[in-house]
């Protein structure tokens, strides 16, 4: 029995501590020149800037796709206990907030997934971030600087989250 709790609370630690790192590789904006630069091929590698802009663009693409498939499939034990909602406050809601501005459709798609995600699984433990996130996804909506493609991301998730009755009525009791 000690065991099985032992082992269980190892396997939490690392799910919160990839849970972390991940959302840190996501609020990357730029990829570090200096481990570039400390390795004797990165010149074969890395011919020019464009290349260091691709690698930046799969390494956030990647990690928000694993965030995404994390707050999808996360059990229940794992995703009521107050470290899991308190690593989502603290590194995700903040990941999400600088991706969800980007210029790149997969990174923007990547993020709305995951907004989705967080209110139609945790958004009981998340009202005030939801919330913090709703505007700022509005906000985006209506600036005269957002994309098109940022503005149709925005009303597509808007629309697939107002489709469920109950979490259209939390959000507008909430909010």
């Amino acid at each position: 029995q000690s065991q099985l709790v032992a082992l269980l609370a190892a396997l939490h630690s690392d799910c919160f501590l990839v849970l972390e790192e991940l959302c840190n590789f996501a609020a990357k904006q730029k990829v570090d020149r200096s481990f570039i630069q400390s390795q004797q091929w990165s010149s074969f590698l890395f011919s020019n800037k464009n290349d260091l802009d691709v690698i930046n663009v799969r390494s956030r693409s990647l990690s928000l796709r694993l965030i995404n498939s994390a707050m999808n499939s996360v059990g229940a034990h794992l995703s009521s206990t107050k470290k899991w909602i308190s690593l989502i406050r603290t590194y995700l809601v903040p990941t999400l907030c600088a991706n969800v501005t980007s210029t790149i459709e997969s990174i923007i798609q990547m993020a709305m997934n995951i907004f989705k995600a967080l209110v139609h699984r945790f958004g009981h433990h998340l009202v005030s971030e939801v919330g913090v996130l709703f505007d700022s996804f509005l906000l985006l909506a209506s600036s005269p600087n957002s994309t098109f493609q940022q503005k149709l991301e925005v009303l597509k998730v808007l629309a697939d989250i107002c489709s469920d009755g109950r979490t259209t009525v939390s959000l507008f009791l909430n909010y």
